[in-house]
């Protein structure tokens, strides 16, 4: 499947984050609520900004940049041309991601060439409860460039924790290929 035309001229790495995400700490039977968090985040105008390397190297700075000053884990990632998916799992007792992700923003602004607006003022973060819910939205980070016509299959996008996963043998390399998920509301994607 091609890329998405506003990345037609992506560079395509190796993957570059997977000494960042961490899936062995991804605990679900040892999941507390609250502990895990999934956040997407929108760019500005949704104008696609994370397509080269270089945005995506910036990217991976800034968030070692906000994990060195205030740590988490970063559990899983994906992402995309205008945005990105993202499950943290914060310190026991911590729950403030907005000064992480000031942190981040921050940082991507200060070294980002295309101006200093980058990123929507808001974005989604909801809690995760339990076994059921972090596998599903596990499920969703790494699914969402197949949703979005990106790739074919998960293994195709070359910006996503999923390779981390496959590594570690907790995704077969073929997965998404030929499934259908529902959202909540039991709506399907494909």
């Amino acid at each position: 499947m091609a890329l998405h035309r506003a990345c037609r001229k992506v560079d395509q790495p190796k993957w570059i984050w997977t000494d960042t995400v961490q899936p062995d700490t991804v605990q679900p039977q040892a999941t507390t609520g609250g502990s895990h968090f999934f956040f997407t985040l929108a760019t500005s105008k949704r104008q696609p900004v994370l397509c080269r390397t270089h945005e995506i190297q910036l990217l991976r700075s800034a968030f070692r940049f906000a994990m060195d000053r205030r740590p988490f884990n970063l559990s899983a990632i994906c992402v995309l041309p205008d945005h990105l998916h993202c499950i943290w799992e914060l310190p026991a007792g911590d729950c403030d991601h907005a000064t992480r992700w000031r942190l981040l923003h921050s940082w991507f602004a200060k070294y980002y060439r295309g101006g200093s607006v980058v990123w929507q003022p808001d974005y989604c973060e909801r809690p995760l409860q339990g076994t059921e819910e972090l596998d599903w939205h596990l499920d969703y980070v790494h699914f969402d460039p197949v949703k979005h016509g990106l790739a074919s299959r998960a293994a195709q996008w070359p910006w996503s924790s999923f390779h981390a996963y496959v590594k570690r043998g907790l995704y077969p390399p073929h997965w998404g290929e030929h499934i259908e998920m529902n959202d909540a509301s039991g709506e399907r994607w494909l």
